[in-house]
C-alpha cells in the first residue's frame, strides 16, 4: 500500500509541474521586422513564417515601421500577398427573398410586432476597394443617377467570408455578410425609429442574396 501511495504522489508531482509550467507563446519577432528594407518585405515574411492573418499584419507592421506614411501596404501589395481578398474586383448579388419587420399599426398603443417574406428583385454591384471599404451601390440609385455608390467600412475579408458595414446619420445600421465559398450572402438593414419619425420605433429589412464571386477566385 505504501508503494502504492508513493507512487501516487509521484505521479500527482509531475502532473502539478506539467499543468503550472508557464506556456511559452511565439513571439513576434518586432526587431527582426524592423531590419527589413520595406514594409512589403516585413509583411511576406510574417505570413510565410508565422501564418499570420491580414489584420495582425498590419499591427505587426505599423509597430515596427511607426514613421511609415499610411496606409502601411499600397494596394498592388495587398493583392500580391492577399489574393483572397478580392481587392479591385466588382460583382453583382440578386435579391433572392425579402424580410421586413415593422410595428403593426403606428396609430395604436401597442407593440405587436408584424413581418412579411417575399421575393425579392433588389439588384446590387459591390466592389472591394484597396483602403479596406467597400463600393456599395443598388440598381435603384444607378436609375437615379448614382456612379460610385456609398462606400462602407469592411470589418472582415479573408479566404471564407467579407463583411462590410455602413452607419448612416446614427440612425440607420446596414451591414452586408457574404460566404465566398457559396456567394450567398444577407444585406441587412435597421432604423432605430420608423416612419414619421416622431414614433421613434425601430423597424429592420432583410434581403437573402446569391452573388455572382469572380471565377478566378
Amino acid at each position: 500500500m505504501q508503494k502504492i501511495i508513493s507512487i501516487f504522489c509521484l505521479i500527482s508531482t509531475v502532473f502539478l509541474f506539467v499543468a503550472c509550467k508557464p506556456q511559452v507563446e511565439q513571439e513576434i519577432p518586432e526587431n527582426e521586422l524592423s531590419t527589413k528594407e520595406t514594409p512589403f518585405e516585413a509583411a511576406k515574411s510574417l505570413q510565410e513564417e508565422l501564418y499570420l492573418d491580414y489584420e495582425t499584419i498590419v499591427d505587426e507592421l505599423e509597430k515596427a515601421f511607426p514613421e511609415h506614411s499610411k496606409p502601411i501596404l499600397s494596394e498592388d501589395e495587398k493583392k500580391k500577398l492577399f489574393p483572397e481578398m478580392m481587392i479591385g474586383e466588382s460583382f453583382p448579388c440578386h435579391g433572392q427573398q425579402v424580410a421586413s419587420f415593422y410595428k403593426k399599426d403606428m396609430l395604436e398603443d401597442s407593440n405587436e410586432v408584424k413581418g412579411d417574406l417575399e421575393d425579392s428583385s433588389d439588384k446590387l454591384s459591390i466592389k472591394i476597394n484597396g483602403d479596406d471599404t467597400i463600393n456599395f451601390i443598388t440598381a435603384t440609385a444607378v436609375e437615379y443617377g448614382e456612379t460610385e455608390g456609398e462606400r462602407w467600412k469592411i470589418l472582415t475579408n479573408d479566404e471564407l467570408t467579407l463583411i462590410a458595414q455602413d452607419i448612416w446619420q446614427n440612425n440607420v445600421v446596414s451591414t452586408l455578410t457574404i460566404s465566398k465559398e457559396t456567394g450567398l450572402g444577407i444585406w441587412q438593414k435597421i432604423t432605430a425609429s420608423g416612419l414619421p419619425m416622431s414614433y421613434k420605433i425601430p423597424n429592420g429589412l432583410m434581403v437573402y442574396l446569391q452573388c455572382y464571386l469572380p471565377e478566378k477566385f
